[in-house]
This record gives C-alpha cells, sequence and structure tokens, in this order.
C-alpha cells in the first residue's frame, strides 16, 4: 500500500511538472498595437498605390523598425506566439481598435474646421 501512494505522488509530480511554460513575448503588448496599426497603415497605403513593390515594403519595414526600436524578426516572432494565443491576440487588435477609433474622432472636428474655410 505504501508503494502505491509513492507511485501515485510521482505520477502527480511527473504531470504537472510536464506543463509546457509561456515563452514571454520579444515585443510588449502595447507596442504591438503600435506597430501593427502602422503595419496595416503601410499594407493600405500599398494596397491603394496597387504597388506590389518588394523595395517599397522593405523601405516601409525598416521605417516600421526604426520608429518602435524592433527588428523584423522579433514583430514575427510576438506575431507567430500570438497566433498560439488567440485571447492575447484578440485583446491587441481589441485596443487596436479603439485607437482607430479615437484617432477617426478627433479627425472629424479638424475636418469639419477645414470644410468652413473652403466654404
Amino acid at each position: 500500500m505504501g508503494k502505491m501512494k509513492i507511485y501515485t505522488i510521482l505520477i502527480f509530480v511527473w504531470l504537472f511538472s510536464c506543463k509546457e511554460k509561456e515563452i514571454p513575448l520579444p515585443i510588449t503588448k502595447e507596442k504591438m498595437v503600435d506597430i501593427l496599426l502602422d503595419m496595416h497603415v503601410m499594407e493600405s497605403s500599398l494596397k491603394s498605390r496597387n504597388d506590389q513593390n518588394d523595395s517599397l515594403y522593405n523601405l516601409y519595414i525598416q521605417q516600421i523598425e526604426e520608429i518602435h526600436q524592433v527588428s523584423k524578426e522579433d514583430i514575427d516572432s510576438t506575431i507567430t506566439l500570438l497566433n498560439k494565443r488567440p485571447n492575447e491576440f484578440y485583446q491587441i487588435y481589441k485596443e487596436l481598435g479603439e485607437k482607430v477609433n479615437l484617432m477617426k474622432n478627433e479627425e472629424k472636428p479638424f475636418k469639419a474646421l477645414n470644410s468652413d474655410r473652403i466654404n
């Protein structure tokens, strides 16, 4: 009976020790919101120009790297990790959507002022 308890305890210890540890994100979630915003603006700009130029894409990526002080590799690995963590990725995109809405709301008074000047 004593050996059965020891085996049971060892099995539980082994099962709980096998739990996979979460790898930290190379880029913080807050910073990732800003990076993704810039990347979506970049992609939109390229699509509106109907430009499939890889050199222009690479130039935009270099600018994003410089502005945010990150490497393309860190961006890619963060996105890869977030794809395995859909709840975290959802939260980042939720914050991104809120930021875009704030930007749109800030832009409206500016447009209204400009349209008054034109008329």
